[in-house]
Order: C-alpha cells, then structure tokens, then sequence
C-alpha cells in the first residue's frame, strides 16, 4: 500500500487548466458585473447631481432672500417706530430740559443675534445721553426710511415684471409690524421676570408671526418659482425638492416648510404623502443637529439611500447662511487644516485681546465721566484728549495684529513668490486661510453695521479672484472704523454714506462700537466658544431637501447587466471548451519533459531532453540540456553557493518603512554572488526607524555567514526592545570579536532616525563617512564620527572608541551612505573613483529621487571601471558594492 502512486487518481493538469478556465471565467463574470453596477450607478448619481444643480441652487436662493426680504421688512417698522419715539422723546426733553434713552436692546429686537447673524452681543441695560438728539431723531430720517423702503420694494415683482400693489404691500408692513411690537412687548415681560412658560409662549407666537410674513412672501413669488422650475426642466415626478425656513421657538429651532416642487405632480411616488411621513424622523434629525452646539456643516448628511414599498430612494441636505461672506471664512478656519501653521498667530492674539479688552474698559470709563461732566451739553468725544489717546493705542494694536499675520505668513513656502501675482489668492490653501483669519472680524463688522439692499451669495468667492474687489471691500471696513474710532458723530458722515453702494448704515456709531469692542476681543479659534463657530451657528437661515426616485435607474442597471453576464457566460463557455483542447496538446510534451526529468531525478546526469520545437518548450529544452551538461561540472559548487545565496537573501530587506514621509533608495551588487556587505531597515514604532549599512572584511561565502550572523543578532536585540544604539553595538562587537578569526571585522554605521523631528543619531565603526545633502543651499555636508570596526577589539577599548553624534534632515534633504567598494573601485589604470567623483555627482542630482541617484552613481562606477555592474550574476568590480539614500518628503 506504501508503494502506491497517488498521483494516478489526482486530476492532471489538464482537468486543471479546464477548472481554472471555469474559476477565472466566473472570477472576470463576478468582477466585470460588479465593476459595472458601480460604474453605472456613480454615472446615475452623478447625472442626477448634474440635473438637479439648476434647480436646487434657484430654490435655496429662494430661501436666502425669503430670509433677507423678511428681514428688512421687519427692521423698517423697527426703524419707523424708533423715529417717532426718539422725537416724542426729543419733544419731551425740550420742555423738561432733560432727556435720557433707556437702550434696552438694539432696535428693540429681543435676540439680535439671531436675526442679524451677529456674535450674540448682549447690550447691557444702561442710561446713555444722547445729547438730546439721537441716532433715530436727527441721523436716521423718514426720507431715509423711505428710500430704504423702496429698495425692498424692487424686489416685488411678479413674473410678468409688474410692481407688488399697495394693498399686497401694505399686508406685509401690517405682518412686520405685529412682529415688532410682539417682540416689544416680550422685552418687557422678560425686563418684568415673568413666568418662563408664559416667555416662551410669546417667543411661539413671534415665531409663528414670522412664518406668517415668510408664508405671505412666498405666496407673492409662488407663480415666478413654478415658471422658473418649468423653465429648468426639473423632472417632478422624479425629483422633489422642500425648501425650509429655520425659525428659534422658545430657545430651539424649528424647519418651517417653504416652497415644494409636489405641486407640480402631486401623484407621484417621490411626492406620496406616505412617503413624506416616512422620512420625518430624518428631517428630526437634522433639526436636532441645528439645536446642538455642533458645527452643521461638519454633520450634516450628504444623503441617504432607503427603499420604500419595494422602490430606491435618496435624500440629500444643503444648508444656506444669512451672511455668507462672514459664514464662508469661518467655515474656512473651522475646516482648514493648516491651524498649526497659524499657531504663533493665535498665541499671541490671545495677548492682543487681552491688551484691547484694558483699552475698551478705558475708553467706557472716560465715555461715562464725559456724560456725566457734559450731561446736557453737546460733547464731541473726538474733541476729549483721553478718548482720542486710548482709540489711538487701541489702533496701535490692531496695526500689530495686521503686521504679525504678513509676518507668520511670509515663513509659509510658496508665499513670497505668490504675493507678488496679487492677483488671485483662491489657487492657495495658505493664502485663504491667511486672508480668513486676517478679515474675519472685519466683514462680521459690516455684515452686522451695513443693511443690504441687495445681496450676491458669491461675493466671496469673486472677492478671492479679484485684487480690485477686496481693496474696495476692505476700504469701505477701513472707513467703518475710522468713523467708530473718531467718535466725531454719532449718526453717519456724508463720505461714508457714498460709499457705501449696496446698502446702508442701519446702526448708530455707539451700537457699531460695542460691536467692533465684542468682535475685537473675542478669540477666532479656541477650544471653546469662538468667533468661528459662533458666526457659523448664527448665521443659519435654512435648508434645502431634495429626494430623488432612483427605481428607473436602477431598473435599467439591472437590465443591462443581465446582458452582460450573459454575454459573459457565453464567452466562458467557449474559452472551457477551447482550454480543454489545447491542453491536450499541451500535456503531451509536458509529459515528455517529466520522464526525462524523472530520469535526472534519479541522479541520471547522462539524461537529455527531447527538444520541444520552435515555442518556449523548446526554449525550455534547450535550458534544460545546458543544465545537465553544467551539473556535472558545478554541482558542487552550486550546493554551496545555493546555500549563501539564500542567506544573502535574507539580510537584505523587502520593504521600508515610513514611505509616508521619506523616500528611499538602495543599490547592492557582490563580486561573487554572495558578499559582506549589508544593510536594513528597521521600523521600531510610528516615530522611530533604525537603519545601518556595513563591509565584512574579505568576500565570499565567509564574510557573507558573517553578515547573516550579524544580522541575525542585531534584530533579536530590536525584538528584544534594545533601542539603545550604544548597546546595540556593544553586544554586536562582542559577538563578532568572540565568534570570528582575527582577521575578520566588519566596518559598520547604524543610526536612528524620527520621523516627526527629522532627526537622526548615529554611531560610526570604522566605515566610510555618510554625506547629506542640504536643499535649501544646494550644499554637501560629511559627518564625522570616529570608532573602532566590529570585532577589531574587545569591548572595553571599543566603547571608548565610539561616540553618538546626530543630524537633523530638513524637507528636501538627502542622506547617502556607502560602502567602500563604491569609491574604490578602480579602473584599467588603477585610478580610484574616489570621494571627489562621488560628491560632485551628489550635488547635482541632490533634488533628484535616491533611486535615481543611486541608480545614476552605479552606471558613473560601470562607465569610470570599464567593469560591468547591471549584469546578471556577480559583477566585475574588485568588490562588493552597497549604497543607501532617503530623502525627508
């Protein structure tokens, strides 16, 4: 039974190649049809995406100016009462002879923040003089108003391009006004600490009367929305898109729906009243992402794929700011991954806002002493020394803060050449970044001191493109503070209302500056509460949702694929059928190549192959008859040097480590197969790589037993957590000078390089001195380090001989280092390559890649030696030859 051959009953290769053809027919079926359904639906998302663009932009467009429309409405009351009231006031005060404003909040809007996307200022309840004429009496007019008026008005304009009547106009100034005198009389019932359920069943009613006003506005748009979604050709029963309004009742948001594209066919599965229920948890979800303190950009869902009653459907978010120009830099900072860079900058603006938040306090104090030493005359605060000093040290630091960014700046690469285009700042991740954190607080200052008559939601972007536009727009902010500054008047220069061209100035120079104080002194970026997040999270207007019916798409996928499997099928079929017929012939002269073999097996070397004809089995035939013939001469020979090959093998690594960071380069060739010389790469942790080069005296098979033995050792010290370079070598010297003849040793360099500093320390024994090349100064550096070899001497002369020294590799740097079969190799005259050649190659092909310069240095030793390298087998040289290179990415 020991005798009996197995092989009879296993399938031949034949059988073989006719189930592999099966396997690798249905592996390609299975590949090509899953390949294909991915291929398929990526273009089917990305032809809805494209069909929709159009669309959903006009319909969050909707929503922004909704928004502003609403807005404006509501602040011209504001602005109408507060003009009657401050000249009762001022009425009043000419008969008493005394008048004081009692500023419970900016226009009387009980949560300012929310409504104009400022950063929450909360405006203390304080007696102000106004000597006797105040910002609504004497600097913002009726005419004014009115033209304010008119501005909103433009906007109300039907599809046929007909002005909104009077009547319809006049419902909505009866809408905004109830809004104002509701939030009025809520002002009181907290100033008055009311019940809080009874708070906030007023801030519910607020709410629910500005969702009236949205609602009336809307209804005015309504026919203009249809023919424009009519005139984009959205497929309605396909798509559906909502539009929501985000309103805050009683301290949390709420989606108040807007326009929907159901109305156009309302029986469609996208449009189903079902579905719509189906998917409220999701729009609960996004309404609690609004009510927590996250940033709803970072978590917002890009869209969910579900199926409903047996069909594919998708949803997807897009959220739209009020000011975009202030949300689209914060977003930029929030997001941006260039903060450690910037880390000096907000450092020491830390310090700055501590140095403004001791003028501020000044400049109250001097404000305060003035009223009450001017109460009832007319002061000009411009005139006071005191007031004019502090704002002008206040300007001092502000100057500082601008110059520190152009500092921090100018040591990021690539911005020295940059700044000289001065043209268009979007094609720099730095330089938008840099412009973020340098204009933040200037654009949230005239978001929040400028009304607009007309908004562009791409501002931003045409002011990253455009030179001209931000100096304008960064000139109007200039002109801002300098009137907050001055202190000259409190209502609005004629020179700044000029400039002035998209809006108007809707806040007193007071108002202005306790919000530039507000903005000043708060930190851009922090862990906690900052500038950032804070315009990011008051600035939220609402969304869009957009549900796309994916069934017909997917229906046709499936379709196709199933013509594609099977055509695939049908090829399989034939390529069994073809494998099962051309094996056959295959087999046959397998088979005569297997008893012959069976034959040198059996220790035959007389053996010959039959020759196999003009393909590659007579090719290998040829081989395999050269082979026997060299058996009988090198059989021996080939025993041993199989042997140290294999050894050779594994001293030289496969892999390198830390290819996120560095780039390498290696190069080894022996003069007889196997040699002494050898390097490695060794990864200790994410931070920390050992790598060492190093020469076994003599060449051979000998030095090459060393090598393994060396190698052998020094990576059971590595598993062992020996990280100590010294020692590492002392047990690596102890064991080469006890374990070797007298006349073995081997020169040796290890080092230990981290990752995140570039630093690498280093020991040198007796071998060649590693060269580095600096990029910044196209420059060469060699490092000295002295030492004995291994196994020359016992370890207590040779720690005495050995000393640490380090290096530090910038971004772009190169360390080379070589043994010295590289710069010894000699030419028909015995002429060395030498050190000279070496270096002058190094310095011009510094910035090259290690391979490439590696690679370049090999053939410049085969072209100086005459003697070939890039051959097969050992190679010609008197030695052997090894280099190594990384470069810091």
């Amino acid at each position: 039974m020991s005798n009996f051959n197995w092989r009879m009953i296993l399938p031949g290769i034949r059988t073989k190649l006719s189930i592999f053809t099966i396997l690798f027919a249905g592996l390609i079926i299975f590949v090509m049809s899953q390949l294909f359904i991915r291929q398929q639906r990526m273009a089917l998302f990305d032809s809805f995406e494209k069909e929709l663009a159009p669309s959903k932009n006009y319909i969050g467009s909707i929503v922004y100016d909704l928004e502003r429309i609403s807005q404006s409405l509501v602040l011209i009351e504001d602005f109408r009462i507060r003009v009657k009231e401050s000249k009762k006031a001022l009425a009043a005060n000419r008969n008493t002879g005394s008048y004081q404003q009692d500023r419970k909040a900016l226009f009387g809007l009980v949560n300012l923040n929310k409504t104009f996307g400022s950063v929450g200022i909360k405006i203390s309840k304080k007696q102000v003089n106004y000597d006797y004429e105040t910002f609504f009496s004497k600097y913002l007019t009726e005419k004014e108003i009115k033209e304010l008026e008119s501005n909103i008005r433009i906007h109300f304009r039907d599809n046929e391009g007909k002005p909104i009547s009077d009547k319809m106009f006049l419902e909505l100034q009866t809408l905004a006004n109830k809004i104002v005198l509701a939030e009025r009389s809520l002002a009181d019932t907290i100033e008055k600490k009311l019940n809080q359920s009874f708070i906030d069943n007023n801030k519910k009613n607020i709410n629910v009367a500005r969702n009236n006003l949205r609602q009336k506005i809307l209804s005015f748009f309504e026919e203009e929305q249809k023919q424009k979604i009519r005139e984009l050709e959205l497929a309605t029963s396909k798509f559906r898109i909502q539009s929501f309004s985000i309103l805050p009742i009683a301290d949390t948001y709420v989606a108040f729906p807007g326009f929907d594209t159901s109305i156009f066919e309302p029986k469609a599965n996208v449009n189903s009243k079902e579905l719509e229920k189906f998917l409220n948890p999701e729009l609960d979800k996004i309404v609690s992402i609004l009510n927590s303190k996250e940033n709803i950009s970072q978590n917002i869902s890009s869209g969910e794929k579900f199926l409903f009653e047996n069909r594919n459907f998708q949803t997807q978010y897009d959220f739209f700011y009020m000011n975009n120009d202030s949300v689209n830099r914060a977003n930029y900072i929030s997001k941006s991954n260039l903060k450690e860079n910037w880390k000096q900058f907000i450092e020491e603006d830390k310090k700055f806002q501590t140095e403004l938040t001791n003028i501020i306090e000044k400049i109250k104090n001097r404000i305060e002493t003035l009223k009450k030493e001017k109460l009832g005359t007319k002061a000009t605060l411009s005139k006071d020394k005191e007031f004019a000093s502090s704002y002008k040290e206040y300007k001092s630091i502000l100057e500082k803060r601008e110059k520190l960014i152009l500092e921090v700046t100018k040591k990021q690469e690539g911005y020295a050449e940059f700044s000289k285009l001065n043209k268009d700042i979007s094609v720099s991740e730095e330089l938008k970044f840099k412009d973020a954190l340098a204009t933040i607080r200037e654009i949230a200052l005239y978001d929040f001191v400028v009304l607009k008559f007309r908004a562009n939601p791409n501002h931003y972007f045409d002011y990253l493109a455009s030179d001209k536009l931000r100096q304008n727009d960064l000139s109007k902010i200039k002109k801002i503070r300098s009137w907050i500054m001055e202190g000259a008047e409190e209502g609005v220069p004629q020179d700044l209302k000029k400039i002035i061209d998209t809006g108007m100035i809707s806040h007193s120079r007071s108002e202005a500056e306790e919000y530039m104080w507000k903005l000043d002194t708060t930190p851009i970026i922090s862990d906690g509460n900052d500038l950032a997040t804070e315009l990011i999270q008051v600035n939220k207007i609402g969304f869009t949702r957009v549900l796309v019916d994916m069934q017909e798409g997917f229906d046709r996928i499936e379709k196709e694929k199933q013509t594609i499997e099977f055509v695939a099928y049908s090829i399989g079929f034939v390529a069994l059928i073809s494998a099962f017929f051309f094996s056959g012939i295959l087999v046959k002269k397998i088979k005569r190549i297997i008893i012959s073999a069976d034959e040198l097996g059996k220790g035959n070397l007389e053996t010959k192959f039959q020759h196999g004809g003009s393909d590659e089995f007579g090719i290998l035939t040829t081989a395999l008859n050269k082979m026997t013939s060299d058996l009988k001469q090198r059989q021996e020979m080939l025993v041993e040097y199989a042997a140290a090959e294999d050894i050779q093998k594994g001293l030289l690594p496969t892999s390198v480590p830390f290819q996120d960071s560095l780039e390498f380069g290696n190069f080894y060739k022996s003069m007889s197969g196997v040699g002494g010389d050898y390097y490695d790469f060794i990864e200790l942790d994410s931070d920390r790589m050992v790598f060492c080069i190093g020469d076994v005296s003599n060449h051979g098979i000998g030095p090459a037993l060393v090598m393994v033995a060396l190698r052998s050792q020094l990576r059971g010290l590595i598993r062992a957590q020996e990280t100590n370079l010294r020692e590492i070598l002392l047990s690596l010297n102890d064991q080469v000078f006890g374990d070797t003849p007298s006349n073995i040793f081997v020169t040796f360099f290890i080092g230990l390089f981290h990752k995140k500093t570039g630093r690498i320390d280093f020991f040198n024994c007796g071998h060649s001195k590693p060269i580095v090349y600096r990029a910044k100064t196209n420059s060469l550096e060699t490092k000295e380090a002295g030492g004995m070899p291994l196994g020359a001497i016992d370890n207590f002369i040779f720690e005495s001989t050995i000393e640490e020294s380090s290096l530090v590799l910038e971004s772009g740097d190169l360390f080379f280092q070589y043994t010295d079969g590289l710069n010894e190799a000699m030419n028909h005259s015995s002429e060395l390559f030498g050190n000279e050649r070496l270096e002058k190659i190094l310095l011009s092909l510094g910035k090259s890649s290690p391979n490439q310069i590696t690679e370049t240095i090999a053939k410049e030793v085969e072209k100086f030696s005459q003697k070939k390298i890039f051959c097969d087998g050992p190679s010609e040289l008197n030695d052997d030859i090894a280099m190594i290179a990384f470069k810091r990415i």
